[in-house]
């Protein structure tokens, strides 16, 4: 009879013939619970980024304004297209770089619109950027893609 609080043979573990050492198997099984658990997220995550860039390079969906010259305080439009067009206001920064204030107000198409809302609900949207002043800027102004240089013009 064994005595408390050592094991004797008949209780210890026994090996299946595998000469692996603890390091080695735990490796593996870390090994494979990221197999298990992880590589499913890595796959769906490349996919969805490929679907969205591939949405996002499509040749005719930027709208490149050019340069867009600013002034302190006094509103730019700016024609989007498609009927759709937008204000930018910009301020001159101590650090030089410009804050630039865009809104757009459009209304909705049939297939943009939520459900609950009525077809046509106009839309006013505001986003603030500060950039430098002739560096080529890319964003979405409302629900178009531009490419714009904004520069500074004192008066």
């Amino acid at each position: 009879m064994a005595r408390p609080g050592c094991i004797s043979k008949s209780s210890a573990p026994r090996h299946s013939g595998h000469s692996l050492d603890r390091n080695h198997t735990a490796d593996s099984v870390l090994k494979n619970h990221i197999m298990k658990n992880f590589m499913p997220l890595a796959f769906v995550v490349t996919a969805l980024f490929m679907i969205g860039c591939k949405k996002a390079s499509a040749p005719n969906s930027l709208t490149d304004l050019g340069v867009v010259e600013l002034s302190e305080n006094t509103p730019k439009r700016l024609r989007l297209g498609d009927g759709k067009d937008c204000t930018l206001s910009a301020t001159l920064l101590t650090s030089g770089n410009l804050q630039i204030v865009i809104t757009t107000r459009e209304k909705l198409a049939p297939s943009d619109t939520p459900a609950g809302f009525p077809v046509g609900m106009p839309v006013e949207e505001t986003k603030t950027m500060t950039a430098p002043s002739g560096e080529v800027i890319t964003a979405y102004i409302g629900q178009k893609l531009v490419r714009f240089t904004p520069q500074f013009k004192t008066l």
